[in-house]
């Protein structure tokens, strides 16, 4: 059961590209697509 809930942000939307494109630059675009589903598997579970 979520106790937390999260609503749109826009600031957070932009950190999450923001840490999209770093692990892109670094590791490549399928590595930075499995880790932002993975953190928003983890947020959605909040």
């Amino acid at each position: 059961m979520s106790v937390y809930k999260l609503d749109y942000h826009p600031e957070a939307e932009q950190d999450l590209i923001n840490i999209y494109n770093f692990i892109e630059a670094y590791a490549g675009r399928i590595t930075a697509q499995r880790k932002l589903a993975e953190i928003e598997t983890v947020t959605y579970r909040l």
